[in-house]
């Protein structure tokens, strides 16, 4: 598939909204396995229609053009930005302007699933097939319930289809599943309770995956930023760069917002002039430029030596963020689960987390709260590899309940 194919497909999809009509996913078929890959796609086609295409390709061009009007004296003092917004107000079909969006934002507002259904790519063809899959077994047993609607929502959607896996796996592996059974505390209810034989578990899943408006926004400066300060550095030294939680915190209001994207030039200005004096000095790792930036600065080296100073890559904010939402979703797991039932925590972490950081403090809670953590038996941490954090004061231990093994064997 050469790119001027690709990008013809892709326009076509964006002026229509059938993205099924491309059909680039026929060319990975399996003839032993057609009758299950078209079903999956009519099932994809029935949710993710036409309609939804146009309505996030649409919204795309909204975003851009209040951005450009809420950041007028912005866009006049730069060459590039006021070109495109020539541009965009020139182009008559919805791709070509959604495309401009793109130039103009540096990144795309849209669902996480909306470039996957045009991608074309063995690996996106083949997640595209298990999530229709994953969607046709969950509708079968009758336990979709507001599914569907939070899987098109963009900022649902993470949390949605990390339940809608967890259900499909383990409907497969033969188990009953009652999604929203009574928790026994008031009208609360949990998320989900599996049995198998004579074990019965409640279940509470919580996606720690999904992005906020502000995290969008800060992730929006960030890049920004980082690539006018990089194009200052010399090829030879490599950057990460963090905005300090001043500047994040501005990012949190629409005033903030469009003083910081006027604000760039001078802190670009300020971080290259911090960045050049630790250079010349030889001083490599973390530095903090007040109240504006951190970032990690190393020299590459030549092949065969070591490294000079510290590189983490490490998103600070974000992971400051996620272990904040993961204390909370411990304590509403503690919340909703029945007190007289085991019940565990499934949390699917970032990429980014300490994993051990998250361990350490789940177990100093378990042991200094141990009367009201007793009926939270166990956490399972969806990561970088699987991980059972074990309540040793737990009134019931499940560590070999069927359903805790399988669900391993599904991160496996």
């Amino acid at each position: 598939m050469n790119m001027s194919m690709f990008l013809e497909r892709y326009n076509i999809a964006l002026e229509t909204g059938e993205w099924w009509n491309i059909q680039w996913w026929k060319d990975y078929y399996d003839d032993d396995k057609r009758e299950e890959i078209e079903d999956s796609f009519e099932v994809l086609k029935v949710i993710f229609d036409a309609k939804w295409v146009m309505e996030q390709r649409d919204h795309v061009i909204t975003v851009t053009k209040n951005w450009l009007v809420d950041n007028e004296n912005i866009v006049k003092k730069n060459t590039e930005l006021s070109y495109l917004k020539e541009e965009l107000e020139k182009v008559s079909k919805p791709s070509e302007a959604f495309h401009l969006c793109g130039s103009i934002l540096r990144y795309y507002p849209v669902h996480p699933l909306f470039n996957d259904l045009f991608a074309e790519g063995k690996s996106y063809f083949e997640f595209l097939v298990a999530l229709g899959r994953d969607l046709l077994d969950v509708g079968e047993a009758d336990l979709m319930g507001d599914l569907y609607n939070r899987l098109k929502a963009t900022n649902n959607y993470e949390g949605a289809y990390f339940e809608l896996r967890i259900l499909a796996y383990l409907k497969r592996r033969g188990f009953t599943i009652q999604r929203d059974p009574p928790s026994g505390i008031g009208k609360k209810k949990g998320d989900i309770r599996v049995s198998k034989g004579s074990e019965v578990l409640f279940v509470e899943l919580k996606n720690l995956l999904k992005p906020s408006e502000v995290n969008n926004n800060i992730s929006s400066i960030s890049y920004k930023l980082f690539h006018e300060v990089i194009s200052g550095i010399p090829g030879s030294y490599m950057l990460h760069l963090e905005l300090s939680e001043i500047l994040c915190e501005k990012a949190k209001t629409k005033k903030g917002l469009r003083d910081l994207w006027s604000s760039i030039p001078g802190i670009v200005q300020q971080i290259k002039e911090h960045i050049g004096k630790r250079i010349n000095n030889g001083e490599w790792g973390c530095h903090t430029v007040h109240g504006l930036a951190e970032y990690h600065l190393y020299q590459r080296q030549r092949a065969g030596s070591g490294g000079q100073g510290r590189f983490t890559g490490l998103p600070l904010l974000q992971q400051a963020e996620a272990e904040k939402m993961f204390r909370n979703a411990v304590r509403d797991a503690v919340n909703q689960l029945p007190r007289d039932k085991p019940g565990i925590l499934i949390a699917e972490l970032p990429f980014f987390i300490d994993s051990y950081m998250i361990w350490c403090g789940l177990s100093s809670r378990f042991k200094k709260n141990k009367q009201k953590y007793k009926h939270l038996s166990a956490v399972i941490l969806m990561h970088n590899r699987m991980e059972l954090v074990r309540n040793p004061y737990a009134v019931q231990d499940v560590t070999n309940y069927a359903a805790v093994r399988d669900i391993f064997m599904l991160g496996g």
